[in-house]
């Protein structure tokens, strides 16, 4: 699937043997679903949600869940990229659009050079005089094109704004469908990656054949840093790796500032191997380290190099695809957006002495309930 047929999915009307991508996507996006119980929200028969699932799946915006299917990080963004573009220009103008490639075609040419109707048919690689004729119609109705006083057609401002939505839109959905090996392990609290940003940044994958592909390349970028010249790293850290963690002594043993924060689950999941341990205990005894415990699960795996560099790929590696992929950024929106992410996660985390305080006093309360149970008069 290209770009322009994910775009013609999403706007395609609903009828007896289609549903509603972008509906079934905010389903999925706030919980999974089975597919049983799809077909009778969308009204539409187990068959017509079985292909859907089945294609989106194949294309990574869909996983499947303990209790049925739910939305990737690839489809959460897809479906941001979407809305946004609709919320601009209006759905049934963007259903205008990709309902015919004659229509894009003719506004651009429009766009280009004003023409009447005849002399537009007669241009090249454009449909029939008919064809150009009703497509005209519709978009006047629109307000895409309007006639001059001269009898020529020509694209309005408006025509223009909803050409460049529909460009961005097409634009982003190629880049989610040339990344999803990376934002396919994203969670869908990154909908809003500005995804267009990625055009033109490196993409490293890996696969059962090569599994180290993706940790080879960040012992090899990390130990390309000048430590003395870096402020500050943020970073998501959801599980651990020794040779990664070696790489970070350097800016460890440095004045670099580093916030790491962690799922609270990594409590439960210190190293004991001797090498390890020893180095989770350096890194929470010096002082340049700051790390946080989150009580949920974070939404990728994550390092941001002071507002120069960018590292995201999955954000679990057990859970992640068979072919996955980490993106390295440089371009200032990626960077803005995730140092954006790494602060809302940070002012909801705790320091872990005030997690295990509260974890504490919950299990003591909980205890307490259950040895001496409120009475009620």
């Amino acid at each position: 699937m290209n770009a322009r047929e994910l775009v013609t999915c999403f706007t395609a009307a609903h009828n007896s043997d289609t549903v509603p991508v972008a509906a079934v996507f905010r389903t999925l996006r706030e919980d999974s679903e089975s597919q049983v119980n799809l077909a009778v929200e969308f009204d539409t028969t187990r068959k017509t949600i079985n292909q859907l699932v089945s294609e989106f799946t194949e294309l990574g915006f869909i996983t499947s869940a303990e209790d049925g299917y739910r939305l990737t990080g690839a489809g959460a963004i897809a479906l941001q990229q979407y809305t946004n573009a609709a919320d601009t220009i209006g759905e049934e103008r963007l259903q205008f659009l990709v309902t015919s490639q004659n229509r894009v075609t003719i506004l651009r040419s429009l766009h280009e050079h004003s023409a009447r109707k005849g002399e537009l048919a007669s241009r090249q690689n454009l449909p029939s005089r008919s064809t150009v004729g009703r497509t005209i119609d519709t978009a006047q109705t629109y307000g895409h094109v309007t006639r001059t006083t001269c009898g020529d057609y020509t694209v309005t401002s408006h025509g223009e704004a909803v050409l460049e939505t529909y460009d961005d839109l097409l634009h982003a959905f190629q880049q989610i469908l040339d990344k999803t090996p990376c934002l396919q392990n994203l969670g869908v609290e990154c909908a809003e990656l500005p995804v267009s940003a990625l055009d033109g940044e490196e993409m490293v994958t890996g696969n059962p054949k090569n599994p180290f592909t993706q940790r080879n390349k960040l012992v090899a970028f990390l130990d390309s840093l000048d430590e003395t010249e870096i402020d500050h790293i943020r970073t998501f850290s959801s599980y651990f790796d020794l040779e990664i963690s070696k790489a970070f002594n350097p800016l460890m043993r440095s004045e670099t500032r580093m916030d790491v924060i962690s799922p609270a689950t990594a409590l439960d999941e210190m190293p004991t191997v001797a090498e390890g341990a020893e180095h989770v205990k350096q890194g929470l005894g010096a002082e340049n380290v700051h790390w946080q415990l989150y009580p949920g699960e974070l939404p990728v795996g994550l390092l941001i190099v002071d507002k120069d560099w960018v590292v995201a790929g999955p954000k679990s590696v057990s859970d992640a695809t068979e072919v996955s992929g980490t993106v390295y950024c440089s371009d200032p929106e990626i960077v803005k957006w995730a140092i954006d992410l790494h602060e809302a996660y940070m002012s909801d985390s705790k320091k872990p002495l005030e997690h295990l305080a509260d974890s504490f006093r919950s299990a003591s309360n909980t205890l307490l309930e259950k040895v001496m149970p409120m009475q009620t008069p």
